[in-house]
């Protein structure tokens, strides 16, 4: 015979990625002040919707770069990336031989990043970085002897590339960068990548 009903609650966590940027424009360009130059920036098609590209020109070993300061948005102040465990973005490129790399800075104005060397892939291709992989790129005051960043309070993004070819004239190429996102390892992901 029945005897009643029985109810179970089950909570699930879904683990959704941090959208920080569609990438569909509002980037600011900066150079490395010995020659290297961005010669334009557009929004294109992107993987889903649109993109930022970049092309460039850099001297041997200079680089350039497209950066985003992170506005306080209905005063909740910067960016609080705590509690992710990495950033994940798409580039394609012009498959020169420089290096992208990805800088967050802090409300202190410490800089903190990562490098990927080798060739740009030429189709869009998930770039992920953990947090564990950033190092100091440049510190207030001290440089990086003493740095430590705040993943709580990041008040610009940076993507980078760096003339890795050292060979004269330098290296010209072109970038596109779509969906960068932070995100949260689950169990199972967290155990791989250590």
């Amino acid at each position: 015979s029945f005897a009643g009903e029985v109810r179970a609650t089950v909570d699930l966590m879904v683990l959704q990625p941090q959208v920080i940027d569609s990438m569909a424009g509002g980037w600011s360009t900066f150079e490395d002040g010995r020659g290297s130059v961005v010669q334009n920036i557009k929004v294109v098609a992107g993987v889903e919707v649109n993109a930022t590209r970049i092309s460039y020109d850099l001297v041997p070993e200079g680089w350039v770069g497209i950066t985003r300061t992170v506005s306080p948005r209905s005063g909740a102040g910067s960016l609080n990336l705590a509690g992710t465990d990495g950033l994940k973005f798409f580039c394609r490129g012009s498959e020169t031989s420089n290096a992208l790399e990805i800088w967050l800075r802090d409300a202190s104005g410490t800089i903190y990043g990562r490098s990927w060397e080798g060739a740009i892939p030429a189709d869009w291709t998930l770039q992920k970085a953990v947090y564990e992989d950033f190092s100091c790129v440049e510190g207030e005051g001290a440089g990086c002897r003493d740095a430590t960043f705040d993943f709580g309070n990041v008040t610009a993004v940076y993507f980078v590339v760096r003339d890795r070819e050292t060979q004269d004239p330098g290296s010209s190429g072109w970038i596109a960068i779509d969906d960068l996102e932070a995100f949260r390892r689950d169990g199972d992901e967290a155990k791989r990548l250590r």
